[in-house]
């Protein structure tokens, strides 16, 4: 049984071509010419004058290499994303203090624009005193797939910018595309949550099951939160059938085909996956080392593929779910 770690909670899917994932078998074959390659993309912490810096780092601990084999299931790299945090009663105390001192000077409070630009040069003023916070995101690369792992739109857009700089400067000619779907997401987990069950698509041992959680937007805008509630009952029925409320998030549970329950998840209308938790993982305590890591990357690349045929081939415009054997190494 694999640990789980923290970082491997979420991904956005998108559909690539094979150019990275190429290059990426010639980079574990020659670790060092990868790791120069990619020297100016490396992570570090940010600049005295920069709020964030992102990078790629190292990916298993006391490694140097930047790309990882996954053993069939992809290849891994790691984002690191440092960012400066100031506390406000920091900024705050000094932001009163410089404006009591302009207020007294000018003899008149500061309007809107003032305020703003003097509370722009506060934070830039006492950014090296802001403390760093780091964060990793993984990133995995298979034949026809890019898994961004992180529920931030704007954390996947910067990731996706900085690996495009990079492949650009390695000539890598990565061409990507969102998911598209017949349906929307919402109209998808609408169905769901309406049909009870989706069983059997693209693959025999896939059960997927709406469980005891989902948000429901109305016309309104109006949402309305479930938790702990069977989403099997007439209300919730009632609620998607009448046209005026669509299901924008859903918590749900991937089965087996012997009824274990593989691993859980919540989908939301953006096609975002997020608090995935894996039933063969346990919670790791400190000191997780590289095996332990490799085998919670490998087991959630696998799941997360069987993820995206329960919800998404199922649902595919016109074409079929690619199968494993593509992305075998």
């Amino acid at each position: 049984m694999a640990k789980a770690i923290k970082n491997i909670k979420a991904f956005i899917p998108l559909t690539v071509n094979d150019a990275l994932f190429k290059w990426c078998k010639r980079a574990v074959k020659d670790s060092n010419a990868a790791r120069e390659a990619v020297a100016n993309f490396i992570a570090r912490d940010p600049g005295n004058s920069e709020w964030q810096h992102l990078g790629i780092t190292e990916v298993m601990p006391g490694e140097d290499a930047v790309v990882h084999d996954l053993d069939g299931a992809g290849f891994l790299f790691m984002y690191r994303h440092a960012e400066r945090k100031l506390p406000a009663s920091v900024r705050d105390e000094e932001l009163k203090k410089r404006y009591d001192a302009l207020v007294e000077k000018e003899g008149r409070p500061l309007n809107k624009r003032e305020f703003a630009q003097l509370r722009e040069d506060v934070e830039v003023a006492l950014l090296p005193k802001a403390f760093i916070v780091p964060k990793t995101i993984p990133v995995i690369v298979t034949k026809n797939r890019l898994f961004l792992c992180t529920s931030s739109a704007s954390m996947a857009e910067k990731i996706l910018t900085h690996l495009m700089r990079l492949c650009e400067t390695r000539k890598v000619a990565l061409d990507w595309s969102d998911m598209l779907t017949a349906v929307s997401p919402s109209t998808m987990l609408t169905q769901i949550v309406r049909d009870g069950i989706i069983d059997g698509n693209a693959d025999s041992s896939v059960h997927l099951h709406p469980s005891r959680a989902a948000v429901f937007k109305g016309s309104d805008k109006r949402a309305v939160r479930v938790k702990d509630r069977d989403l099997a009952h007439e209300e919730f029925k009632s609620i998607v059938n009448s046209g005026e409320y669509a299901v924008t998030e859903l918590l749900m549970t991937l089965n087996n085909e012997d009824g274990v329950t593989a691993s859980t998840f919540t989908m939301t209308d953006k096609f975002i996956f997020k608090g995935i938790k894996l039933g063969d993982v346990i919670v790791a305590g400190s000191g997780v080392d590289a095996a332990d890591l490799h085998a919670t990357y490998w087991l959630f690349a696998k799941e997360i593929e069987r993820i995206l045929k329960a919800t998404h081939y199922a649902y595919l415009d016109g074409q079929d779910a690619p199968d494993d054997e593509e992305d075998e190494l």
